[in-house]
């Protein structure tokens, strides 16, 4: 049986932050379908993302915070204060050096999930995907090319949930691709199969400051 879309926001509002973690107290029905594989197996200028999300973006391609914000390097996982005056396309970690903006999602273990959902200011975007999925596959340039347009506004990361089966039991889920959306660790929204790029981009760009 599909869960309908109220259903679903409703399983999504549940969710309850425990300690700087986040657990689900309600399972994520199986939708088998078009678009979704079961888990249930061995194993532009002056842009903006939904209310308050992101400053403006200049003609020269400059992109500046609405304020200073922490942001997790995606590198070496240390937390950065990122200034208003600073363009984020072209800021660096302050630690390794390394863009905290690289255009490109990228993969976490457990650790680095929870380092990213908990302590950065922007909304996170999180993949959970398989390599044996075909609608996963489906989607992976769609995600890909989707972060290099909505960084930094977002933090796009990606979950195998062969690798990191731990976060898949967390949120108790039962078909992928599955797209969560994450703020000051809450759970701001979620959504099962794959998308078209028009409307993956529609649809985080919807989505509730938190």
């Amino acid at each position: 049986m599909r869960m309908s879309s109220r259903a679903e926001n409703s399983a999504a509002s549940k969710a309850m932050k425990n300690g700087g973690r986040i657990y689900d107290t309600q399972t994520f029905t199986s939708q088998i379908g078009a678009g979704l594989c079961s888990l249930a197996r061995p194993v532009g200028a002056g842009w903006h993302i939904g209310p308050g999300w992101l400053a403006s973006s200049h003609a020269d391609g400059t992109v500046l915070m609405p304020s200073t914000m922490k942001i997790v390097c995606p590198h070496c996982l240390s937390v950065n204060r990122l200034g208003a005056d600073r363009d984020a396309r072209r800021a660096k970690c302050g630690k390794c050096s390394e863009h905290l903006f690289d255009g490109r999602p990228h993969a976490v273990n457990e650790a680095a999930f929870d380092r990213h959902i908990t302590r950065n200011d922007i909304p996170v975007v999180a993949d959970f995907w398989a390599e044996w999925c075909g609608p996963c596959k489906m989607m992976t340039p769609i995600f890909e090319a989707v972060t290099t347009e909505m960084e930094p506004a977002l933090r796009f990361l990606k979950v195998d949930t062969e690798a990191v089966p731990a976060l898949a039991a967390r949120f108790q889920l039962r078909s992928i691709p599955m797209l969560m959306v994450f703020r000051n660790g809450n759970l701001l929204a979620h959504r099962a199969g794959a998308l078209e790029r028009d409307k993956l981009r529609a649809w985080l760009a919807s989505l509730p400051a938190g």
